[in-house]
């Protein structure tokens, strides 16, 4: 009880007026909980079921997405729907979630109804979570709630886990932002390749040691107070595909999404590429309510598509996998040390993105170019470290992934590596250019680029893979990045030529 009373004064401290809403979302659940439990195995149940998911996703959706739909239907059927302009209340996204799974998982059956309206609510309301996540399942700490252990192990965990993420918050995270807004968050004539560089490192600590920090305190609270929560990242940064990266980043949000949606919808067994699609737009409208949210759903579809369809099928399993052991095993640890060296240049690329959205927001559409132009820069000036790295170092880089008893593969990894090498100039250039147009909001133009980069590699490794190797695929990955280039490069001089000075309220796409 005490814990249940800290936790409302806690969210009614910053949200009081809606400390309501977030106690009837509880009573809401609570209720058709027991309704379920009640008529378990009939009709009524799932009745119930769809009425709680319904009246519990409508104060999400009246409170963040009313205003972007009335702006929107308004806008397209010349409409005058009243936009509320609701103020979104603090941390509504995550405990409407949390109060899903519980209903959710009663009527699957995985957990227990709970008899104690004050004990769903301390769930729902539980302080050191509710803001920010991770989103804890009615499961993770079902057996806690009833009955938990405080011990002074627990509470010395806790402290140095708290410890841990107010350090990434307050210290890491705080610092690379004003170091970020310092370098690459105003006026960018002056700036130097190596402040940039600086800039860009500076922006991608600061997005995860804020939000790994938070994680971290929440969890290191739980353990203080008896709970287990789970964890919420995994070393992101050290994944090595876009798959990988989002089952290392906000786990328990991928987790959601794949157990209360994807897999309901049929997941990998019917229509899977439709269910991927539904996930990611409602996962870009989760983050935020504007097109640019979407924008980012469709965008991460769209890359886990291509990589799920033509890299893995097609070229990873279709056309490596013709290689035997050796070339699996080469192929595997040179794409791990291609990832790492990806990982600059993409980082030029957001970093070109960011400095060109800044500018044109704020007017100066001189200083568009010139971000391109300095990103270009920063990129080729990193990419020659880069490039002589893979070249002359590739082998002790493959041998922290390969035994030296693979002399096979390893023949095989270094003629991969030091080939592809030769082209990283244009793939840097490359992610320069996406920066470039992602930035001005031109995805579609990004999107075909980087499709024609991938179809081509695919489908050419896919021929010649027999008689070449693996030298087939890091060929035609270069000769790619060259294509994706000239089809950048062309496009920039079309829109160059239309008008030097693109004005903000233009149509990208």
């Amino acid at each position: 009880m005490i814990l249940l009373v800290f936790s409302l004064v806690f969210y009614a401290w910053g949200e009081p007026k809606y400390i309501f809403l977030m106690i009837a979302t509880a009573f809401v659940d609570y209720v058709f909980g027991l309704l379920i439990e009640r008529f378990r195995g009939r009709w009524q149940s799932k009745l119930f079921l769809t009425l709680a998911a319904v009246i519990t996703l409508s104060s999400l959706a009246l409170f963040k997405y009313s205003s972007f739909f009335s702006e929107n239907v308004n806008s397209l059927f010349s409409l005058n729907l009243p936009n509320l302009k609701l103020a979104l209340p603090i941390g509504i996204s995550f405990y409407t979630f949390q109060a899903l799974t519980y209903v959710i998982d009663v009527y699957r059956g995985s957990v227990k109804v709970q008899p104690s309206f004050y004990k769903l609510l301390l769930y729902v309301s539980m302080f050191p979570q509710l803001i920010a996540g991770p989103i804890v399942r009615y499961s993770d700490v079902e057996e806690q709630i009833e009955e938990r252990t405080v011990t002074l192990k627990n509470i010395s965990a806790g402290v140095m886990r708290f410890s841990a993420g107010l350090l990434k918050k307050a210290i890491i995270a705080n610092f690379a932002g004003q170091l970020t807004e310092k370098l690459i968050g105003g006026d960018l004539t002056g700036l130097s390749s190596a402040g940039a560089w600086i800039g860009i490192i500076s922006y991608t600590l600061q997005i995860y040691f804020d939000f790994s920090g938070y994680s971290d305190m929440a969890i290191g609270l739980g353990h203080m107070f008896g709970f287990s929560f789970p964890e919420n990242f995994n070393y992101p940064y050290y994944a090595v595909s876009v798959s990988d990266f989002w089952r290392r980043w906000h786990i328990t949000l991928s987790s959601f999404f794949r157990d209360y949606l994807y897999i309901p919808l049929g997941g990998n067994r019917k229509n899977w590429a439709l269910n991927m699609l539904i996930v990611w737009l409602l996962t870009g409208l989760w983050h935020g309510a504007s097109w640019n949210f979407v924008l980012w759903g469709l965008y991460y579809f769209v890359f886990l598509m291509l990589e799920k369809m033509y890299i893995g099928k097609i070229l990873v399993q279709g056309s490596v996998n013709t290689l035997g052991t050796p070339g699996i095993a080469a192929y595997t640890a040179a794409t791990r040390i291609e990832g790492f060296a990806n990982s600059f240049g993409d980082s030029g690329g957001n970093a070109v993105s960011v400095m060109v959205s800044q500018n044109l927001g704020a007017g100066n559409h001189d200083r568009v170019k010139k971000s391109l132009f300095w990103g270009l820069m920063l990129n080729w000036t990193v990419c020659v470290v880069i490039s002589l790295f893979m070249f002359f170092g590739s082998d002790p880089a493959l041998r922290l992934f390969l035994s030296s008893s693979d002399e096979l593969a390893l023949y095989y990894g270094n003629s991969y590596i030091r080939l592809i090498s030769i082209f990283y100039i244009f793939c840097f250039t490359g992610s320069a250019y996406m920066g470039y147009f992602k930035g001005q909001g031109y995805m579609v133009i990004a999107f075909c680029g980087t499709t024609l980069h991938i179809i081509f590699r695919a489908i050419c490794s896919a021929i010649m893979i027999g008689k070449m190797g693996l030298t087939a695929v890091a060929l035609f990955s270069g000769l790619g990045w060259i294509l994706c280039v000239t089809f950048l490069t062309v496009n920039f001089i079309r829109i160059a030529g239309q008008n030097s000075n693109i004005p903000s309220s233009h149509d990208p796409n």
